[in-house]
């Protein structure tokens, strides 16, 4: 028999075993309308999730939304937005609960997945339907429940080996790291660049017979044009 992959000790002397690390990638938000249990339907945007927590390797994967160490059954270890809906690869821990929830997600039985979130802004679809749409909002934490709200969140696969998941959670967490470099390389050029928009408007009207009275801010849209591109590149 083949001995289990090994990546040494760690303090306290466990080792760990990545040939056993189960992970699951779920569809965990289709943009589908869902009610809140007060009369009020929400559908909610997919490209307007704050997936920040859920990226942090800290968002917890619970049993039903129970807020109790006890509920916690595994971690998040990557989230994004993928064909119109959030996607999420949790890894199982090792506790008991834990053995058994996933005993039941491989076995095909427990297949139903929602998420806990708050809402920063919303627009009024039908009001007097009471239907809304939430184009801003950050999750927190992904449930196995037996009845979800979103009715097309699902486990998507899952799988008990250390393989194509936790080699998928890498390589978006690599692609957020990417983002995060560059959005922060390019803060940087927004301030450089607007403060040299507003230096270089008096010596350049000094330089032109007749200086359009509003050369500064034309500079300061030629710039801020300039960084959309970098943006969106």
């Amino acid at each position: 028999m083949t001995a289990p992959v090994r990546e040494g000790a760690i303090p306290g002397g466990v080792t760990v075993d990545n040939s056993t690390q189960r992970r699951v990638l779920f569809v965990f938000s289709s943009g589908r309308a869902i009610t809140s249990g007060e009369g009020e339907y929400f559908s909610l945007a997919p490209d307007g999730a704050d997936l920040a927590f859920l990226r942090s390797g800290r968002a917890p994967l619970l049993a039903d939304h129970r807020r109790e160490i006890g509920a916690v059954l595994g971690v998040i270890e990557a989230a994004w937005v993928q064909d119109g809906a959030v996607v999420a690869v949790a890894r199982f821990g090792t506790s008991a609960a834990a053995v058994e929830a996933w005993n039941g997600v491989a076995a095909g039985i427990l297949r139903n997945v929602s998420c806990g979130y708050r809402f920063n802004a919303r627009d009024v679809v039908d009001l007097t339907n009471r239907r809304f749409r939430v184009w801003k909002w950050r999750p927190f934490e992904l449930s196995l429940v037996a009845v979800p709200a979103d009715a097309d969140a699902h486990v998507s696969r899952a799988e008990e080996s250390y393989g194509e998941l936790a080699a998928l959670a890498a390589s978006k967490t690599g692609e957020f790291e990417a983002e995060t470099i560059r959005a922060r390389e390019i803060a940087l050029r927004v301030s450089e660049w607007t403060a040299w928009a507003k230096a270089a408007a008096e010596p350049l009207a000094a330089m032109m017979p007749d200086p359009p009275p509003d050369l500064a801010a034309q500079l300061a849209r030629l710039v801020a044009a300039h960084l959309d591109e970098l943006r969106a590149g």
